[in-house]
């Protein structure tokens, strides 16, 4: 009997021991759920403003959007150093683009992506506005994205609904427009 006893209290221990186990386990377990429901709260109420994205977020949608075009493209990015990250190189020499971006002409850094984009197919115009990232391609998809007080935090749309484009084309025309011709490098 003694040693059925012992048996017992050596199981309870255990069943106690795995239990604290367990316990500590749902404790954490609820400590990330009650993560998770804080941020989607915060997602939540960020969408009621409108969609955010990231830099890096922005530039992997414009490339995706990109790597698809098979006749046109017309692209806006605050920096130069932006379009160096989309490969435009890896773009079918038929697609006509349209660049609109900052330049320092006199930085060599801009002078370098510039001679690494010197491609038939490819017009790059100085934009100083540095207010958007865009891109309509084949007058089919258009993703835009407006730059706020936090530049890594960006207002973004994308669509392939042709009323939208029609809409928001001039809005990505518009960076083309009022950009100025680069002159020729030296």
């Amino acid at each position: 009997m003694a040693e059925m006893n012992k048996d017992l209290e050596l199981k309870i221990k255990s069943l106690e021991e795995e239990m604290e186990f367990l316990t500590q386990d749902l404790d954490a377990a609820d400590e990330e759920v009650e993560k998770l429901n804080q941020k989607l709260h915060n997602f939540e109420e960020k969408a009621k403003e409108g969609f955010y994205l990231s830099k890096e977020s922005v530039l992997k949608g414009i490339k995706s959007i990109l790597m698809k075009s098979l006749h046109s493209v017309i692209l806006t990015t605050p920096r130069i150093e932006d379009i160096r990250d989309l490969d435009l190189y890896e773009i079918a020499p038929s697609v006509n683009i349209k660049v609109a971006t900052w330049i320092d002409p006199s930085n060599p850094d801009h002078q370098e992506i510039l001679r690494e984009l010197t491609f038939d197919n490819i017009i790059i115009r100085i934009d100083d506005f540095k207010d958007r990232y865009c891109i309509l391609s084949d007058g089919a998809e258009l993703f835009f994205g407006i730059v706020g007080n936090n530049e890594d935090e960006i207002l973004t749309l994308r669509t392939k609904d042709s009323k939208h484009i029609k809409l928001l084309s001039s809005l990505v025309m518009e960076s083309w427009s009022r950009a100025r011709k680069l002159q020729k490098m030296e």
